[in-house]
């Protein structure tokens, strides 16, 4: 069964409507016929909020039943309408768009063609598989940003993969260090066996499709209409057909090329004469510009061997800039050298030297443009200058700002406050003085993105208690900054304790249509922020990654749910070192240590420290430690600085130094409680348990009981259980723990929930009740804020609460013989394998824990039975008789 909605709307039934009602006219959103008389007509003034206006009126009608669409003549709806049906197939609001072509010989069939482009969906490889042809072609496994670099150049394209795979190693682009293949630093260069796949495709296509793919490829992404003009239908059908055309996300369809190589690639193969010829086609046919955006146009020219403007480069840099890409963006820069000295120039030069983390620089560069603010007053001009200098303005607070953020206060100029004031003060004064209507749109853009930058400068710094007393919403700014305000605001929201309200905005805005105009970096920087808020708010359970979830409108932005995007980095990294997996970081180390644009790499060896010593390497975890300390100081994000102490601290407190790591972390957690950080306090509170401290039970319950959330529930149930001096009770509640310890093993805090399982077994839970765990695990001595105190399992040896090697090797050390490593002879990568083996692990749940294929797993185990003189996998769980 399904819910039939019939998309049918006359013609007369909009001209009645339009003057009676105020409805919008024929061609508009009206045309869905009883759909949009259901709605009111303000909900079909802008497409993002006519989107989840429909969304709720079907979800409501539909009764949970699919929802089928028909429309009985595809020419009738007009082209905002088409947009929005599209955009709902693509969400999945719509299980199917039915259309029947109108008999009117002249229709338009708009909806036809984009039912027709929605018919052919190509089935890529997964990130997992490709990572698995990585190691099978390169003969070991390659780093998470890597896999996702490759998997995003090839479309998940098998042929593609191995000849742009080829081509890197060919070129150094894909290097190994210490046995993983980790990307340089620099743009994905282009290689003779990717032209020599293209060539083939090409030279395999008829005239009339290879001419749509080449158009596609020189203008980077063209508006669908567009294309139709300039090219035959059906040739644009063959070339999708072919499995070589994305039709692009709704509700503005624009083609591209599947493959971030795949347009360059092209374009390198097409001769100057044919680049000439058909970007004269192009204008002819759509007018000088042609719709094609900047740096496709620069490109286009250098491929027709003529010299671009200016102009034009200087708005190429742009988009880059917006699209996240500053070091292309200055090269762009380069280009449009004759407008050095402009404020325009300066402006793009200092943003991109910030945004690469060249912040004096970048203020160097304001402060020699910079001048007094110009004169305000009526008309196009006089707003355009202020806007000119204001945009210089932000850059330079944009400068000042990052220096602050990163720890390192600005020993030159204005502080960002100040800038920021200013710059407000002056676009207020200009918006009084009627610029105009133009004018006054880009004076308030700039207003909002000053705004802006105040809350990422309170945000980058700590003072998230600012930021949550804020609306969730500011109507008043452009789509692009208004999801950022939101996007900081959920941020906070979680950071200070209210996490149900923070998570809930931030689905909502995960929800949300993507504009087809938005600037991909604003969009990029506000998913960072929705990433740190899943992160810091302790609820890290299997479906909800905070990567997962995350969808605009039904498809996912580039690198969502694909490991190693930088995008993410921060928290995935941040999210991995506190849960304790550090397993997974050993890779991404070896990445970062080549190219570490976000200055994670700190973040990186912290954690993977913490979980080298919580499995008893602590050879390897002092190695980590030892690298992390002689790091040269760099600039690094307030959050990553935290998260780095926080893992570095409970890494040292495994390796012995528990007290300094306690008093460490108790004073922390007194400083996020005076800033209103809840969440933060929680985590650190929760550490600071888990490594023994009594002192720290009844802070983490008032601390609990000042936040919501899933985390926090838990926390108050262990805290409710723990005995502590001063606490709710003088003696552990056993079942109590043992609840406890499940709901923070399901919301994936291992360390934690390891903790109150051991806590559990020395309360004496019987083990019938727990399996092995609390009883296989090591349990950390309790210790109270005047002394120590070792809490053993029932069975009265301390070391039998630990695995059972772990236990010969003190024996033996106590015993005056040297302790013998069951794995000794391994590597560390076999040593995890076989550790996990002998946990009980089984090959798909070490894949999954290491992030590797199982069939890598399974040739390591291979490796291991060798080395170890074993032929299955239970020996590897207690030593033979030779001790291995």
């Amino acid at each position: 069964m399904a819910h039939v909605v019939l998309v049918d709307a006359p013609a007369d039934t909009h001209a009645a409507g339009a003057s009676a009602a105020g409805a919008p006219p024929p061609g508009g959103l009206g045309d869905l016929g009883r759909l949009g008389g259901a709605l009111e007509p303000g909900d079909l003034a802008e497409g993002p909020k006519a989107m989840n206006a429909v969304r709720g009126l079907l979800a409501r009608e539909s009764g949970g039943l699919p929802v089928v669409a028909y429309v009985p003549d595809c020419g009738r709806p007009g082209p905002e309408a088409v947009s929005l049906l599209a955009n709902l197939a693509l969400a999945g609001v719509l299980s199917l768009l039915a259309v029947c072509r109108g008999h009117a010989p002249n229709a338009p069939h708009r909806l036809c063609r984009v039912a027709h482009l929605e018919r052919f969906r190509p089935q890529p490889l997964t990130p997992q598989e490709t990572a698995a042809e990585i190691a099978a072609r390169c003969g070991s496994d390659a780093s998470p940003e890597a896999v996702a670099a490759l998997w995003e150049a090839s479309a998940g394209n098998r042929r593609w993969l191995a000849a742009i795979a080829g081509d890197w190693l060919e070129l150094g682009h894909l290097v190994n260090s210490s046995g993983t293949w980790v990307l340089a630093a620099g743009p994905a260069p282009v290689g003779e066996r990717a032209r020599r796949e293209w060539r083939d495709i090409l030279d395999a296509l008829p005239p009339g499709p290879r001419t749509v793919v080449v158009l596609v490829a020189l203008a980077g992404r063209i508006p669908l209409h567009a294309l139709l003009q300039v090219a035959d239908p059906a040739d644009v059908d063959h070339a999708h057909e072919s499995g070589l055309l994305d039709p692009g996300p709704a509700p503005i369809r624009t083609p591209r090329l599947r493959g971030t190589l795949s347009a360059r690639t092209i374009a390198s193969l097409i001769p100057p004469g044919r680049s000439r010829e058909l970007l004269r086609l192009l204008q002819e046919k759509l007018g000088p510009d042609a719709g094609i955006p900047p740096r496709e146009l620069v490109d286009w020219k250098h491929a027709a061997g003529a010299a671009p403007d200016p102009a034009e480069a200087l708005a190429a840099a742009r988009e880059l800039l917006g699209d996240g890409e500053p070091r292309s963006a200055l090269a762009y820069l380069d280009m449009a050298r004759d407008l050095a000295g402009t404020p325009a120039f300066a402006t793009v030069e200092a943003l991109g030297l910030a945004a690469g983390g060249r912040a004096e620089e970048a203020w160097e560069t304001v402060a020699f443009a910079w001048g007094p603010a110009p004169a305000h007053g009526p008309g196009e001009a006089a707003a355009a200058a202020v806007a000119e200098w204001a945009e210089l303005g932000l850059a330079g607070a944009r400068a000042q700002a990052l220096r602050g953020v990163h720890g390192d206060g600005p020993a030159t100029g204005e502080c960002a406050a100040v800038l920021l004031a200013r710059v407000r003060e002056t676009l207020g004064k200009a918006a009084d003085a009627e610029p105009g209507a133009a004018g006054h749109r880009r004076l308030r853009g700039l207003t909002a993105e000053a705004e802006l930058l105040e809350l990422e400068l309170a945000v980058g710094t700590g003072r998230h208690a600012e930021v949550a007393a804020l609306p969730h919403d500011r109507p008043d700014f452009p789509p692009e900054a208004r999801l950022l305000w939101q996007a900081l605001v959920a941020e906070a929201e979680v950071m200070c304790g209210r996490v149900h309200d923070g998570l809930e905005l931030g689905r909502e805005l995960m929800l949300q249509p993507r504009s087809p105009s938005g600037r991909a970096g604003v969009r990029g920087n506000a998913r960072r922020h929705l990433l740190n808020a899943c992160a810091v708010s302790g609820d890290w359970a299997e479906g909800t990654d905070p990567a997962g979830p995350l969808r605009w409108a039904g498809t996912a932005p580039p690198g969502a749910g694909v490991p190693g995007r930088r995008a993410d980095g921060l928290a995935e990294v941040l999210r991995t070192c506190l849960a304790g997996r550090g397993e997974g970081l050993e890779r991404e180390i070896h990445q970062l240590r080549v190219n570490d644009p976000c200055g994670l790499l700190p973040l990186a060896l912290a954690g993977s420290a913490r979980t080298l010593a919580a499995q008893g390497r602590e050879v390897l975890a002092r190695e980590r430690l030892r690298e992390l300390a002689d790091l040269e100081q760099q600039p690094s994000a307030w959050l990553v600085r935290r998260g780095t102490e926080l893992a570095a601290t409970c890494a040292e407190a495994l390796l012995g130094a528990t007290d300094p790591g306690l008093r460490l972390l108790l004073c922390r957690a007194a400083e996020d409680r005076d800033a209103g950080r809840t969440s933060l306090e929680l985590l650190v509170l929760a550490a600071a348990v888990q490594m023994g401290s009594t002192e720290a039970v009844p802070l983490l319950a008032d601390a609990a009981g000042r936040a919501d959330g899933r985390f926090a529930a838990a926390c108050r149930a262990l805290a409710a259980a723990l005995a502590a001096p001063g606490g709710q009770r003088a003696s552990p509640d056993g079942a109590g723990l043992l609840a406890a310890a499940r709901t923070l093993e399901a919301l994936g805090h291992g360390p934690l929930a390891e903790h109150a399982y051991a806590e559990a077994a020395a309360a004496g839970v019987p083990r019938s009740e727990m399996g092995d765990r609390g009883y296989g695990l090591p349990t950390p001595g309790r210790r109270s804020p005047g002394g120590a105190a070792v809490r053993t399992p029932p069975g009265g040896h301390a070391s039998a609460a630990r695995p059972s090697h772990v236990a010969g090797m003190d024996h033996r050390a106590r015993a005056g013989g040297p302790p013998r490593d069951p794995f000794a002879g391994l590597t560390g990568r076999q040593r995890d394998i076989a550790q996990l083996v002998a946990a009980g692990s089984s090959n798909r749940e070490i894949a999954d824990a290491l992030g590797l294929s199982v069939r890598t797993v399974e040739s390591h185990l291979y490796q291991i039975y060798a080395r170890l003189g074993v032929s299955r996998r239970g020996e590897l769980a207690v030593p033979g008789p030779t001790g291995r």
